[in-house]
């Protein structure tokens, strides 16, 4: 059971997260723009700087050539990745909003501001979460897409 504390936090973290002029530097990245051969992740480490390791709770899926993350704060499994801090918060969007299909028809991700943890504590960050039916895709087991290619190979 949360305590009174904890339940004001939650309300007012909601609040803040629902505010349309918000925005932050850090972007949370766990897949294919972690890829040294990715021109998106190139795009994205000339314009931001690898700021933490960090996790979020949720699950990780397997979509064929990229995975897709689904942000539950009630999950005990995380999704593991980065946070880079962008120096221009608006063209890195608009390149990666594109490299996401963000915008298209029938797109598969959205780009949220998601509370994600880090060893200093909570941040919060931009992050492409996968906003289809994960029905019949492959659970990633322990959240780290680079990890997971890796045992593929």
């Amino acid at each position: 059971m949360k305590s009174k504390s904890e339940i004001a936090f939650c309300k007012l973290f909601d609040i803040f997260i629902k505010m349309e002029n918000y925005q932050t530097q850090l972007l949370f990245v766990y897949g294919t723009l972690l890829l040294a051969d990715n021109k998106y992740g190139e795009f994205l480490l000339q314009h931001a700087e690898m700021v933490c390791i960090a996790k979020f709770p949720g699950e990780l899926f397997d979509l064929g050539t990229y995975p897709g993350a689904i942000y539950n704060s009630k999950k005990k499994e995380f999704v593991e990745g980065r946070i880079f801090k962008m120096d221009n918060i608006d063209e890195v969007l608009a390149t990666l909003d594109y490299y996401e299909g963000i915008g298209e028809i029938d797109c598969e991700y959205e780009r949220r501001i998601i509370e994600v943890d880090t060893d200093e504590g909570l941040r919060l960050c931009y992050c492409y979460i996968f906003n289809q039916p994960t029905n019949g895709k492959r659970k990633i087991l322990g959240g780290n897409y680079l990890n997971y290619l890796n045992r593929k190979c």
